[in-house]
């Protein structure tokens, strides 16, 4: 399976991240489906593939309110990435990373990484990730309590 069937068989069939919420079995069931494909990838020798797949697995486990397995999965996709050609499959897994760190309460480590996904977005003209990680920038400054660094 190459990295572009990973991507459209996981993200929009089992992925299905649109709001957090507790597990139930019904998305138990597709989360393990999730992680059945993650891990079969991940032998896959096709490095995309093997990103795409655990940077899913990062959103499903983020959906499914475990940031701390968000986080590995998203640190695992930034090692799979790192010497992809693609710029912007570079950023699959940092562009996220801020994300469960702000759930798990690591504001400094989350802009942190936010800052260092955006940079490299913003070398490689990848707006969708630049603006992700703007979003979690602006997030940590309001958790922050400060409204003039958020623009509010």
């Amino acid at each position: 399976m190459d990295a572009v069937t990973t991507e459209a068989g996981l993200l929009p069939n089992n992925g299905d991240w649109r709001a957090p919420r507790p597990p139930t079995q019904a998305t138990e069931g597709k989360a393990a489906g999730i992680a059945r494909t993650a891990k079969r990838e991940q032998r896959s020798t096709d490095r995309e593939a093997r990103a795409g797949a655990v940077a899913t697995l990062g959103l499903v486990q983020m959906r499914h309110l475990d940031p701390a397995a968000a986080l590995a999965s998203f640190e695992a996709a930034e090692r799979e990435t790192l010497t992809l050609d693609s710029p912007i499959g570079r950023g699959w897994g940092p562009a996220r990373k801020a994300w469960p760190m702000i759930v798990l309460g690591d504001l400094r480590g989350a802009a942190r990484a936010a800052r260092q996904a955006g940079d490299t977005a913003r070398t490689a003209h990848d707006w969708v990730h630049g603006a992700l990680s703007a979003a979690f920038l602006h997030s940590i400054e309001v958790l922050n309590g400060d409204a003039e660094a958020a623009n509010l």
